[in-house]
């Protein structure tokens, strides 16, 4: 969910975020680039053999892309994106909360061995969501930059309509019901889609680029494409960080994490 400064009443807190987190970014890059890559992957839930992958998550995942590309497409030719409404918010998490259960069970229902050779695992949960904080710290600095040379693409009117809704200035609750949407329900459901099973099953049958490139070129296009650019950065590291260390909650982290630090600029710069 890619924000845009706006101008605003002051933008020293946005400023002063973007501008730590892009230090950290700095750091996170140097040391990667230094040889971090060179550590063990750091969490245990690497099954010793790939999981067993069944007809019907794929199907739903396959239906669920289709209809959600379809829906992005309709939506981006339309001049103006109207902005959501409560009533939207409250639908998106109601259907993503039972996408996440049914697709969780289905999973396991399929597997002998349960949720652990697909990455799903709370075992050396510190450790993992620590992945989660390194993630968005990598994918912070070239989203900003992306989203720099993309800026032109976008407007107030052509924005995500859940960002056009917080513009408004949303009751509390409207806007409690957001930030638990898109910090919660939408990591959980879109890395469980792309990282868990998309990218899961392309691995068992590609190389490990061509399966993360893959996805991540759906995932990216799948949320429109003038914010398709902009979160290809976010989508490879995703896809990076789940090939390595097979750990669905570490992208999950760095998906609500991102998506938080989105909706704070919102709120910083609304004016």
């Amino acid at each position: 969910m890619p924000v845009l400064f706006a101008d605003a009443p002051s933008m020293m807190p946005a400023v002063l975020l973007v501008t730590t987190l892009l230090g950290g970014s700095v750091m996170a890059w140097s040391w990667l680039i230094a040889g971090g890559t060179q550590t063990e992957p750091a969490d245990n839930a690497t099954p010793e053999s790939p999981p067993v992958w069944s007809l019907w998550p794929l199907a739903i995942t396959a239906a669920w892309l289709a209809m959600t590309a379809a829906g992005a497409i309709f939506a981006n030719s339309q001049p103006d994106r109207p902005p959501a409404t409560a009533g939207d918010v409250a639908a998106n998490a109601a259907i993503g909360a039972g996408l996440i259960a049914f697709l969780l069970m289905l999973l396991h229902a399929t597997e002998a061995r349960g949720l652990v050779p697909f990455g799903i695992s709370l075992r050396q949960w510190p450790r993992q969501l620590a992945l989660g904080v390194f993630g968005l710290l990598l994918a912070i600095g070239p989203v900003t930059v992306s989203l720099a040379a993309t800026a032109a693409w976008r407007s107030q009117e052509t924005q995500h309509s859940f960002l056009q809704l917080l513009a408004s200035q949303p009751p509390l609750e409207v806007l409690l019901l957001m930030l638990f949407t898109v910090c919660v329900i939408a990591p959980l459901s879109e890395e469980l889609l792309f990282r868990v099973i998309l990218q899961g099953w392309l691995r068992s049958r590609l190389a490990r680029w061509p399966a993360i490139l893959l996805t991540a070129a759906l995932f990216a296009l799948i949320h429109g494409w003038r914010d398709s650019l902009p979160l290809l950065p976010l989508a490879l590291i995703l896809g990076w960080l789940f090939d390595r260390h097979h750990s669905y909650l570490a992208v999950v982290a760095t998906h609500s994490l991102f998506n938080g630090v989105m909706l704070t600029l919102a709120l910083l710069t609304r004016s």
